[in-house]
């Protein structure tokens, strides 16, 4: 993803600005500086050359609109279609969906259809902005189409046919991030002698680019299928798949990528076989098999917890299936794997920072507590959505809507009233 921004940087009209700014700047510190001498002017053309990385990081960061019109987000509103449900609690968006897939799709693109359009108009097609890459990705989404079960897909198909968005840009925000490597994110589990309660609290930052606009399109959907668990993905409008998520037996589950690994085009996308995991198992155990036996596309961790008190870190990739236990009755994950062959010889900085604060606190961790150590770990410009879950009680306390979400309000949301 991010070589992809440096291709594309030379067709962006910010870019060219910036040039021009450059070139005014330059001109000026050559024009001041004729008697200042060689130090001075070296010394300002450090002080450019800083400016100008720093405007580059952020333009890949975050992708900022710097020069581009800003938009009002598009209210979700309550509504009813297709036998699905949309509804506003305390300002969080609900989508109530239920029945067989394609049915739950159509209603996810009748209910929620101003959204979607934004998201893929806005969000999406700025991020593949230049046609070749978007190309590139287009084609690694139809190779891993195959490896989609056909309900996804069905589903995939009714969003389409009720939203109007075509189905293969759909697919694509379904796909795009098995190979660009974006959930830059933190988890934080505690159990037992680690909390105040001995229940199990897991916090989790969502650090994702924001492109000045996804922070207002956050949404709780709750799916109802046939034969299958309830669960609810704390997701955003025209994904199926589930990045953060739990199902009503309080199996609990967030994803973050891993730098470690590598991608494959030839096994289930990791959203997907993250939400038929939810639908199909009760706890940490369950998971774990079911994810042993479904290799995914992309490498990414994912936090697993579950309401009689199951964590685990399954390390993910279409070539390795690693498993981390708790340590103290903690378990810390960001985005690398510590076992097999790609291990990391040292930590980063946020699991250390995390293992610090999970001794001081560790006998007092609450959901207060969880929320302050995730302010101390979220990644500055990308913070998404900041969230404490606990799968025993079924409840999740999310803040979302501004950046960064940790600093946020956090609403208390009780999942058992949808999820039976």
């Amino acid at each position: 993803m991010i070589k992809e921004a440096f291709l594309d940087l030379r067709r962006q009209r910010s870019l060219m600005i910036a040039i021009a700014s450059l070139v005014l700047l330059l001109a000026a510190i050559v024009v001041a500086d004729l008697i200042g001498g060689i130090v001075t002017i070296a010394f300002d053309l450090a002080v450019v050359a800083a400016g100008v990385t720093l405007y580059f990081t952020c333009d890949v960061v975050t992708m900022p609109p710097f020069f581009r019109p800003k938009q009002k987000p598009v209210p979700f509103r309550a509504s009813e279609a297709e036998g699905g449900r949309l509804e506003i609690r305390d300002g969080v968006p609900f989508l109530l969906l239920k029945g067989g897939n394609r049915q739950m799709g159509c209603q996810a693109g009748a209910l929620i259809k101003e959204q979607i359009e934004v998201v893929v108009r806005d969000y999406l097609n700025y991020i593949f902005r230049n046609p070749a890459g978007k190309k590139t990705a287009l084609q690694k989404a139809l190779s891993l189409e195959k490896y989609i079960p056909e309900p996804y897909l069905e589903e995939i198909r009714g969003m389409s046919e009720t939203s109007g968005i075509p189905y293969e840009e759909l697919l694509l925000g379904n796909t795009f991030i098995e190979d660009y490597r974006l959930f830059l994110c933190s988890t934080l589990a505690a159990r037992g002698a680690a909390t105040a309660s001995g229940q199990v609290i897991m916090g989790r930052n969502l650090d994702f680019p924001d492109v000045g606009l996804l922070r207002h399109y956050g949404v709780v959907a709750v799916y109802r299928p046939e034969n299958c668990y309830h669960h609810a993905a704390l997701t955003y409008p025209g994904f199926v798949g589930t990045v953060t998520g739990m199902n009503e037996r309080g199996l609990t589950c967030a994803m973050l990528l891993s730098w470690s690994g590598g991608f494959s085009s030839e096994c289930i996308p990791s959203t997907i076989a993250f939400r038929m995991m939810l639908e199909r198992c009760a706890n940490v155990a369950e998971a774990r098999d079911f994810l042993n036996a479904n290799r995914i596309a992309g490498p990414f961790n994912l936090s697993l917890a579950d309401a009689s008190g199951g964590m685990l870190v399954a390390e993910l990739a279409h070539d390795h299936f690693g498993l981390r236990e708790p340590e103290d009755d903690v378990l810390i994950c960001t985005n690398k794997f510590h076992t097999g062959p790609h291990a990391v010889s040292r930590p980063d900085w946020r699991t250390r920072l995390m293992k610090s604060i999970a001794q001081d606190e560790h006998g007092k961790f609450d959901v207060e507590r969880m929320k302050r150590a995730l302010v101390r770990v979220y990644l500055f410009l990308l913070n998404l959505q900041c969230i404490v879950l606990l799968p025993e009680e079924r409840v999740v306390h999310l803040s979302m809507g501004k950046i960064p979400a940790a600093k946020g309000a956090f609403k208390r949301i009780d999942l058992k009233e949808f999820l039976g």
